[in-house]
């Protein structure tokens, strides 16, 4: 599976929450989107 560049460390985590909570939801949209294809 593919490391996706959001979890770079968990500061950023604690430094850009909002941030870092868009680019989840993106790698997530993006994951099922393979998902589906693979599907």
């Amino acid at each position: 599976m593919e490391v996706s560049s959001c979890t770079i460390n968990q500061n950023w985590k604690q430094k850009f929450p909002r941030f870092f909570r868009v680019c989840h939801l993106l790698f997530l949209f993006h994951y099922k989107e393979k998902q589906l294809f693979l599907h």
